[in-house]
């Protein structure tokens, strides 16, 4: 294959991934030949193989042979690294590694096998097998690395009515993007996504090219596998080019998700802010359903792993939105998109707050600190505290206060006196004082409780109890970060 592979049809839809990678670039990228790392998932089935045939020629001819008038037309491939994720759920999956592994060594491609364990516990073998397979493509992605996966039209007509069974929206419904933005900040593309799998198949079988078959997709008790064997097949032969118009489908709802988005993301953007996670409710109340439910549910899913369901919603406008301001009512959301914390909402004043769970930071757990080991001075500098992360620093404290009271307009010349020795003192850090407890500010004639004070300086009921209260023996410093109390 040398010149007439740029007149394959298959060529057309690999250069229009490219492309849509590239509109995603800037003007300067789009306007020069910069170098990229191709890491293809290999499975060794026909799909994927044909892709790695197809990028193989791809790559080995775009400088020599491609017309002059698309050398600007898509990045310079560097290097084509062919990943196999090995599942270990069939007995064949180290044949079909090794299947692999000749197919690029024929081809100079460079071969990675990594090994995964799937835990179908929680979500299922299938949704299970995935999250592990891009876990070990993640890996592997390095800066200007494009990954390239081989699913077909067929794939995204199963997708599309999976989507369907679940109920899902337009964004649900999209299914598969030829190109898209993973977690990672890299990109994905799919430039098998118009092309049947019988058209693979001719094309694989014309290239006398080689695949293994995996037994497990005869397996109907999967759902995938039981769509592409016996329900598409009689809504094809029902209705002739059924898939395709699955597709078409998908893309259009693609669209309309996209430009959905597009109309969201500036009212979004008055209403919300990144600073503290907070989406302002007053507006809410005066839109339609409709829009304050797309609203809510875009602003969720900035920080979230899974999509916002539809009961979720229902709960947030339910049971935190319509609460008192100072309610503790909250939603729980589940894990956000760094995997590692969970998240609820959960509402102050005029303002939902997106945060992470602290359901193990209990009074009990904070009293569980030793005294001795919340105690600052210049020998003691810090204290780590798991919820923060940034230690406290005797340092900050100082500057805190002094910049808090230095401020006042009618300093007294005792506080300044105090602030020039606090340095040599010894502070010791608290947690969770009384609501009740009585405290004067600079430049206040009576004392506010606690509870006052929070409620002037806007601090969410669930935040209150983690602010490191300062302390110099029995007189209280500052809330750190919040107010500093009268030293005069």
């Amino acid at each position: 294959m040398s010149n007439e592979f740029f007149t394959h049809p298959f060529y057309s839809h690999l250069l229009d991934c490219f492309q849509k990678y590239l509109s995603n670039h800037s003007a300067e990228q789009k306007g020069q030949n910069f170098e990229i790392t191709i890491l293809l998932g290999l499975s060794g089935g026909l799909d994927s193989v044909v892709l790695l045939d197809l990028l193989h020629h791809f790559k080995a001819l775009q400088t020599k042979d491609r017309p002059q008038k698309e050398a600007i037309s898509f990045p310079l491939i560097k290097q084509i690294t062919a990943l196999y994720v090995h599942h270990g759920l069939s007995q064949n999956a180290d044949d079909w590694a090794d299947h692999s592994r000749r197919l690029c060594a024929e081809l100079d491609v460079k071969f990675i096998v990594e090994k995964v364990t799937v835990n179908p516990k929680n979500s299922g073998i299938e949704a299970a097998a995935r999250d592990a397979r891009y876990a070990a493509f993640k890996k592997h992605l390095g800066n200007n690395t494009l990954l390239l996966t081989a699913q077909h039209l067929d794939d995204q007509a199963e997708t599309f009515l999976l989507a369907l069974k679940r109920g899902s929206g337009i964004r649900g419904l999209s299914s598969m993007a030829p190109c898209q933005q993973l977690d990672t900040g890299q990109w994905q593309l799919r430039p098998l996504l118009n092309i049947t799998r019988r058209e693979l198949e001719n094309y694989a079988l014309d290239r006398k090219l080689t695949w293994i078959e995996d037994e497990s997709n005869e397996d109907t008790r999967f759902d995938r596998n039981f769509l592409r064997l016996k329900i598409l097949p009689q809504l094809d032969e029902r209705w002739p080019g059924f898939n395709q118009s699955v597709a078409m489908s998908a893309q259009l709802c693609h669209q309309e998700a996209k430009l959905l988005d597009e109309l969201l993301s500036p009212i979004l953007y008055s209403v919300s802010s990144l600073a503290d996670k907070t989406l302002l409710i007053s507006p809410l109340k005066e839109w339609s359903f409709e829009k304050r439910q797309a609203i809510i549910k875009k602003w969720c899913e900035q920080y979230t792993l899974q999509p916002i369901s539809r009961e979720q919603l229902r709960r947030i406008w339910d049971e935190v939105v319509l609460s008192r301001e100072d309610s503790t009512a909250l939603v729980e959301l589940g894990l956000a998109k760094d995997k590692l914390t969970r998240l609820e909402i959960r509402r102050y004043k005029d303002k939902l707050y997106l945060v992470e769970a602290f359901h193990l930071l209990t009074e009990q757990a904070l009293s569980h600190w030793e005294e001795d080991e919340l105690v600052l001075s210049k020998d003691h500098p810090n204290i780590i505290l798991p919820w923060q992360q940034e230690p406290i620093s005797f340092n900050e404290i100082v500057c805190f206060i002094r910049l808090n009271s230095e401020s006042c307009p009618n300093a007294s010349l005792s506080l300044i006196k105090y602030l020039n020795v606090l340095e040599t003192k010894v502070l010791r850090v608290k947690f969770n004082l009384a609501n009740t407890t009585k405290i004067k500010l600079p430049n206040k004639i009576h004392r506010q409780t606690l509870k006052q004070l929070w409620h002037y300086y806007g601090v969410p009921p669930w935040q209150r109890r983690l602010v490191p209260m300062i302390f110099e023996n029995d007189r209280l410093l500052c809330a750190l970060g919040v107010f500093v109390a009268d030293l005069s």
